[in-house]
């Protein structure tokens, strides 16, 4: 997306000759060398030593540095975050722009509209940055011409007028600053503002600044190439210009050849270069960056086989089921299913299985068969163990009811028993006894009475 220049961006300078008119006490040239490291141009990005760059020059009485300072205590780029001091130096870059400005200093000019833009050291004025714009515009001054466009292209301060900023962006992008000139060319690819598409001036932006290493422009220069149907394909420059950009260390690039040499249903597909990017760019957020990873770590194709590192890149991507081929669904139905690198579960396992088979891939119906008939068997052993606990279940539900139908506790209703036993025994015990007594006495009173019948017949 374009948006306003921050500050100054055109530099005739290498980052080696700031550097030398730096150390001869060049304020101007410490101020762009701040801007160099700020952005990684000609350089790789540290903020420190841009900060370190800002505050010598800002101390030294450099406005440029002095709004730059203030942006980076405003933001906490390089040094710890302080509104306080970022105020102060707006206040104080906007007061020195103000004295330059008013006796026509271009840069000084471009300076105080920024301030009147964002409201940096003085009220947000938008008209006013218009006015300040166009008068360092109107003096050649890039960086003017390139937010003056942009004001026009939007509607801010003044009236949108689309025609008065491509002018505008024209101008400043016939400076040769390849930023500028991949600005308009993204004006020309997305119609910014109402700007009618129009692909053949996109491009020829986007070679321009190409041309001058940009590495945004050769993706977009590349993706013309590739697909745009109004622009002449040609796929070699298209792979050579996203290569570039890509080696670079583009990530937008890295990404699309993943993407690139992932598509299996072309004839470019290459798992081994596509797994190349994507080791390139792991850290990014695209989840056809992670499938490409977690299926070279699964088939053992292109890694060494690593389980483990299969899932878990894989798992970054499983949510957004869209972006995973047959192959990635494959493998996750079969990690849930073993068990060995993340908790088992049939369900998430039966569920991928699924989408390897919608997603055609020639395993998936056998898994997905496998995993059924253990999941029925289960079910059978599960509903056979629920029936017999259900069984004992009830059986001990009636021996409670008839406890409690007797009132007793079940300790009292074994004791209740055995007393009963004990009581019947002792009766049985007792009538044999008696029975046994009175045999005995029976016997000798029938032997008298016999003998008494015999001494009275003989009487």
């Amino acid at each position: 997306m374009i948006r306003f220049q921050r500050g100054t961006s055109m530099n005739t300078h290498t980052v080696e000759e700031l550097y030398r008119l730096a150390q001869q006490g060049n304020t101007e040239a410490l101020t762009r060398l701040g801007i160099c490291y700020k952005n990684g141009t000609g350089t790789a990005v540290d903020h420190s030593a841009a900060a370190q760059c800002f505050y010598s020059a800002a101390n030294a009485g450099n406005a440029e540095a002095q709004y730059q300072l203030g942006i980076c205590y405003e933001e906490g780029i390089g040094l710890e975050q302080d509104l306080s001091a970022a105020g102060y130096w707006f206040q104080e870059a906007a007061r020195r722009f103000y004295e330059a400005a008013q006796v026509g200093n271009p840069q000084a000019q471009y300076g105080l509209a920024n301030c009147y833009a964002e409201g940096r050291g003085v009220e947000k004025d938008e008209a006013a940055a218009v006015y300040w714009y166009q008068a360092s515009a109107q003096q050649d001054y890039a960086d003017a011409q390139y937010n003056l466009g942009y004001c026009f292209l939007f509607g801010i301060g003044v009236e949108a007028n689309e025609i008065i900023a491509l002018k505008w962006y024209s101008s400043a992008a016939s400076h040769g600053d390849p930023q500028m000139q991949h600005n308009l060319g993204l004006i020309y690819k997305n119609g910014y503002g109402g700007v009618s598409k129009n692909y053949g001036k996109a491009a020829e932006w986007f070679f321009k600044a190409a041309r001058q290493g940009y590495s945004e422009s050769k993706v977009e220069l590349a993706q013309i190439y590739f697909r745009n149907p109004l622009a002449v394909k040609d796929i070699s420059i298209a792979e050579r210009l996203m290569t570039e950009a890509a080696e670079e260390g583009n990530t937008r690039a890295q990404e699309y050849l993943v993407h690139y040499y992932f598509d299996q249903d072309a004839a470019k597909y290459d798992l081994k270069k596509a797994c190349r990017w994507a080791s390139e760019c792991a850290d990014s957020s695209d989840p056809t960056v992670a499938v490409v990873l977690g299926i070279s770590f699964a088939n053992g194709e292109v890694a060494e086989t690593d389980d483990k590192q299969a899932f878990e890149w894989l798992s970054k991507a499983k949510d957004q089921e869209k972006k995973l081929n047959g192959e990635a669904c494959y493998y996750l139905g079969k990690f849930y299913e073993e068990g060995n690198v993340t908790e088992k579960s049939l369900d998430d396992a039966e569920h991928f299985y699924k989408l390897a088979v919608r997603k055609h891939f020639a395993n998936g119906s056998e898994s997905l068969e496998r995993i059924r008939r253990e999941k029925e068997e289960i079910s059978k052993a599960e509903e056979a163990k629920a029936l017999e606990e259900q069984k004992e279940a009830e059986e001990l539900k009636k021996q409670e009811e008839v406890k409690q139908l007797l009132n007793l506790k079940p300790e009292q209703a074994e004791g209740e028993a055995k007393s009963e036993e004990e009581v019947t025994e002792t009766k049985e015990a007792k009538s044999e006894e008696s029975v046994s007594e009175t045999e005995e006495v029976s016997e000798p009173e029938e032997a008298k009475s016999e003998e008494e019948v015999t001494e009275t017949k003989e009487a």
